[in-house]
């Protein structure tokens, strides 16, 4: 087989000209080693941190752990903590917060997995804050302000809920995304979609009994935990391998490729 170490291998050889796939550029490494703090620097993990996790889409979670409207998990990533909750039906009827209170930053939610299902629908009180007892809904919405009448009333006017961070659910996979202007989930995944097409939510819910060790999770479904593992030694222990589930597979995929 004819290489040239300068080009490098076609990922896609049958892409369509113009298509991302055609577009993948090859990165030439070079020979030189690697420089080992890229593996333990504070500033190297603050860099990716600001650069790459607060602006990819990361998997948090699977349908299948929020079978019915109230059922909610939390994922930590670095030093975020999100609430992932089913509101609705079907997968627009999944959203995802910021575990913070609005008002002093406390956490809203200390366990993992919790269900509020005949709560009453989305306005009804679901979470309490329980340092001054600041109460939400489904929906992310403030409910109740605890002693509201000491508060000024220009300062709560606009009645202060959890923040929302975009969500968005593919093939059973749940992602969350922390920056506001990222492209959708589905722009994100743009190749992935067509190599894993065949596989079905059925078989990705089976196999997917780890999770990335970017996350710190105790999912019921998850034989791994990673709570003293930091996003900066994510990528380098994530390697392919035929015993790797297929959910996992996805998200390297979709972290190595920003």
């Amino acid at each position: 087989m004819d290489y040239d170490y300068r080009t490098g291998f076609v990922t896609y050889p049958d892409a369509e000209p113009g298509s991302p796939a055609a577009e993948a550029p090859y990165i030439d490494h070079g020979t030189d080693r690697v420089d080992p703090t890229r593996f333990y620097s504070s500033e190297e993990a603050a860099l990716e941190w600001d650069k790459m996790w607060t602006k990819s889409w990361l998997f948090v979670g699977l349908t299948q752990d929020l079978p019915e409207v109230g059922d909610w998990f939390k994922a930590d990533y670095g030093k975020e903590s999100f609430l992932i909750v089913r509101h609705g039906e079907g997968d627009d009827g999944i959203a995802a917060y910021f575990n913070v209170c609005p008002h002093r930053g406390n956490r809203i939610v200390h366990t993992d997995f919790g269900s509020a299902a005949g709560a009453g629908g989305e306005g009804a009180c679901v979470f309490t804050c329980d340092f001054h007892g600041w109460k939400f809904g489904l929906d992310g919405k403030n409910v109740e302000i605890r002693d509201e009448m000491i508060f000024r009333k220009e300062a709560i006017a606009h009645r202060p809920g959890l923040k929302a961070v975009k969500c968005s659910v593919w093939n059973s996979l749940v992602f969350i995304n922390m920056d506001p202007q990222s492209k959708s989930l589905l722009e994100h995944l743009d190749v992935i979609q067509s190599i894993w097409r065949p596989i079905r939510s059925r078989n990705i819910a089976l196999s997917a009994t780890s999770k990335p060790v970017g996350m710190r999770t105790g999912r019921r479904r998850s034989t791994h935990s990673s709570n003293s593992i930091t996003p900066t030694t994510c990528i380098r222990r994530l390697r392919p391998s035929p015993k790797r589930s297929a959910a996992n597979m996805i998200c390297m995929a979709m972290a190595t490729a920003g």
